[in-house]
């Protein structure tokens, strides 16, 4: 079993953010990758590549879930910290430019209501099992009996669809690659072998949710 954050392979975050022009609501998504290096030589993978990817594919679904008077910032790379090793140095890369939603309609409920999208992977167990909390600037009529209805589902699942599960940023014939996980920092911080698990599918639930984070609005 590779260690994920020695001999050139590496845990790798990347951050989606959207803030509210008025309130300075923050709104974030947090999405992890495993750098795996094969052979000899240097690591092949390129961060700037995915931030590149995530500029490219995510940031316009992303955008799409919030209307204009929220800001939409750029995708940031940056290498996570180890808690083995938390005064490593690391690095970090972005790509694009910062914009504005672009999501139709009306921003009239509750910033703290979301949906679920749960991060799947082979392994069983907390640790490798992902959430994220899907947001936007979600109405009344996208809501009903306590369930999203298919117009505000289909964005977020367009957005899930989005994130890169094997995104290309190695050099060419390289055999280096990188995958999407869940990432355990507990499992990392107590020294097990395993902490990053690789995402075998994203299941979008359709209940509405109450992130007790988001509740300023």
């Amino acid at each position: 079993m590779a260690d994920w954050f020695e001999g050139g392979d590496g845990i790798y975050r990347v951050v989606m953010s959207a803030t509210h022009d008025v309130s300075g609501d923050t709104q974030v998504n947090v999405f992890h990758y495993r750098f795996h290096h094969e052979g000899v030589g240097d690591d092949t993978n390129d961060p700037q590549s995915l931030a590149d990817a995530f500029a490219d594919d995510v940031f316009l679904p992303f955008a799409a879930l919030y209307t204009d008077d929220w800001t939409i910032e750029k995708p940031v790379v940056t290498q996570e910290r180890d808690p083995l090793a938390p005064d490593a140095p690391r690095s970090e890369w972005t790509a694009g430019a910062v914009s504005f939603g672009d999501g139709g309609g009306s921003e009239d409920l509750p910033r703290a209501l979301c949906a679920i999208a749960t991060l799947k992977t082979d392994a069983i167990g907390r640790r490798s099992t992902g959430r994220k909390f899907l947001g936007g600037s979600r109405n009344e009529g996208e809501q009903a009996s306590g369930m999203w209805q298919a117009s505000a589902m289909l964005l977020w699942q367009n957005y899930m669809d989005a994130i890169p599960r094997q995104p290309d940023i190695s050099a060419p014939l390289s055999d280096d690659f990188a995958h999407w996980v869940v990432y355990s920092r507990t499992n990392r911080a107590s020294n097990v072998e395993t902490y990053a698990f690789d995402i075998s599918s994203v299941v979008v639930h359709p209940q509405v949710h109450w992130l007790r984070s988001r509740r300023q609005n």
